[in-house]
Order: C-alpha cells, then sequence, then structure tokens
C-alpha cells in the first residue's frame, strides 16, 4: 500500500494519469447512483490527482448512462425527449460526447455524456422498415401508457424533479430469411428529491420478434429493473431486477398488435411493482431507518427485545 501511495504521488507530482486508475473509476462511475454520475466523475478527478484522459471519461459515462437507460430533454428545435440507449447509438461511445438518434422523427441528438445533458439536435428522418406500421402503431399505444402511469415528477412529490420516455425502435430482419422481425421497446423514468436525499429508476425492456402478416405467434423477452439510493446518513442501494417472456398472439393487425403488447408489458410491470411492494413491506432494514422524531433527529429503535433487556438490566 506504501508502495503504491508513494508511484500515485509521483505520478501526481508529474502531471501524469496512471493507467492504474482506470480500473478504480471504473468500478466507481459504474456503481454510481440513476442520475449522480457527473458528480461521481467529478470526485474521480480529484481522487486521481492528476488530469484524467477526457476519452476514459466519456466512456465510463456513457456504459454508464446507456446501462441507466438515461433521458435528456431535447432542445430547440427538436422537442420531446430522448433515451441514451445503445440501440440508439449512432459511432462510437468513448468519447465525451456521443450522438444517439430518436426513432420517432430520426431526430439526431448530441449528449454529454459527464452532464448527462443533451447539447444539440439536429432534424432528421426516420428509417422505413417492414415493420414501420406495427412501430407507429406500439409507440403511439406506450405513449399514451407512460402518460398514465409515469406523470409529471413535479406532481409525484413536492421537489420531486425527473424525466420519463418511452421509445420502439425497428430492428433489421432476423437472419435465416424468414420474415421475421424484430421491434425493440426502450422504457426509463427517472426520479430525485434531493431534499429527501434519495433518487431512483425504473427501466424496462423488451424485444418482440414476430413475422408481419403471418398468423404465427410472435415471442416478447424483456426485464423490468427498480433501482433506488437512499442517502440520509447512511449510503444505501436497492435494486430489484426480473426478467419474463410472453407470447404475442396477434401479428397481422398493427393496432391490436399494438394493444396487445402495451396489455402484455403493463401486467408484468405491474407484478413486478407488486413484488417489490411486497418485499419492501416485509424489510426490516428499511425500519431501521426511518425517523419518527424529526423535530429532534432521534431515531426510534424497532427492536423490542433489546428495549426489554435495557428495562430488565437497568
Amino acid at each position: 500500500a506504501s508502495r503504491l501511495r508513494a508511484h500515485v504521488a509521483r505520478m501526481a507530482a508529474q502531471g501524469e494519469f496512471d493507467s492504474k486508475w482506470e480500473s478504480i473509476l471504473e468500478g466507481l462511475v459504474a456503481k454510481s447512483p440513476p442520475g449522480q454520475v457527473s458528480n461521481v466523475a467529478g470526485l474521480c478527478r480529484q481522487l486521481a490527482r492528476a488530469p484524467v484522459p477526457d476519452d476514459l471519461i466519456g466512456r465510463l459515462c456513457a456504459e454508464h448512462n446507456e446501462q441507466h437507460l438515461r433521458v435528456v430533454r431535447l432542445p430547440s428545435p427538436a422537442s420531446g425527449s430522448g433515451i441514451v440507449v445503445d440501440v440508439a447509438r449512432k459511432g462510437r461511445r468513448n468519447v465525451k460526447t456521443t450522438k444517439y438518434v430518436d426513432p420517432r422523427s430520426g431526430t439526431e441528438f448530441v449528449v454529454d455524456q459527464e452532464s448527462g445533458e443533451c447539447t444539440q439536435a439536429t432534424a432528421g428522418q426516420a428509417d422505413a422498415g417492414a415493420a414501420t406500421a406495427f412501430r407507429c402503431e406500439l409507440q403511439a399505444a406506450l405513449d399514451a401508457y407512460l402518460r398514465g402511469h409515469f406523470p409529471d415528477a413535479g406532481g409525484v412529490h413536492a421537489g420531486c424533479s425527473g424525466q420519463a420516455a418511452v421509445s420502439v425502435f425497428e430492428g433489421d430482419s432476423t437472419a435465416g430469411g424468414d420474415g421475421k422481425v424484430e421491434l425493440r421497446v426502450v422504457l426509463s423514468c427517472q426520479r430525485e428529491r434531493p431534499q429527501g436525499r434519495w433518487v431512483g429508476s425504473w427501466i424496462s425492456q423488451w424485444r418482440i420478434v414476430f413475422t408481419p402478416g403471418q398468423p404465427d405467434s410472435g415471442a416478447m423477452t424483456g426485464v423490468v429493473e427498480l433501482r433506488t439510493h437512499y442517502a440520509e446518513d447512511c449510503n444505501v442501494h436497492a435494486r430489484h431486477k426480473e426478467v419474463r417472456k410472453a407470447k404475442i398472439k396477434e401479428t397481422v393487425d398493427p393496432a391490436k398488435f399494438a394493444q396487445e403488447v402495451r396489455d402484455t408489458l403493463q401486467d408484468m410491470e405491474d407484478e413486478h411493482h407488486g413484488a417489490v411492494e411486497d418485499f419492501s413491506a416485509n424489510a426490516g432494514g428499511l425500519k431501521s431507518l426511518r425517523r419518527v422524531l424529526p423535530l429532534t433527529k432521534e431515531r426510534f429503535d424497532w427492536r423490542p427485545l433489546r428495549l426489554k433487556l435495557m428495562r430488565d438490566m437497568r
């Protein structure tokens, strides 16, 4: 340890970045709470005690943002939100700024990975494919689902902020020449409340493979994931992830297909939400963090056996 400290001190004195820090910084950025990667990246620069290459920070932040499906507000002249996800990326991600595309309109937007903000948006044209009609109908159905289940952050809790978005991407036809196509659904919602010292994200990703216009059922597979971080006098991370599968019977009519996918997605997200609620209701660790006397800042000890023992000792 002393040799490592001496080596780091020499590199810092020379103003050079030590490559040994790369794996350490990678682990720190990867474990950043949702929406906090900018703060963590800034602290990593201080920790390294030498200029950290921008391409390294850019790559680490890009990996984090794509994993957490960060939602960004698109600047004028564009409107709405975009999702930072690998399927939307154009080019490399080992740079500080990365370009992505919105499948609705073909708008290309540039994201500063460290700040997590969109810095530029350019109008484009959405690509057309074999499943474009299905994609458009599904996008409209999921937009309505998003408005109903992920309302504006300001209406959830005073002081709460964050964004939510959903995008449907059309992939290339699957190999084998059997006419199958792929739609990928990406839903992301992020919320934070600095006064309450908590942040959280809800991620839902789905892959739907089917043959348009054929009676054969399609396959829908995906994952639902909830991440939260609580930081009041502690550092508590919670993660609940579940992989789900389902069959989509309707593959002929785009409108009926979209409705069935929407209903299936809602059912699986509702089940996941219910499982998280049941788990939280039985979690004794959450009770130990609960403050019942906010004026005195005192915490209530939920262990009755310990209190009884203390009374007996007196």
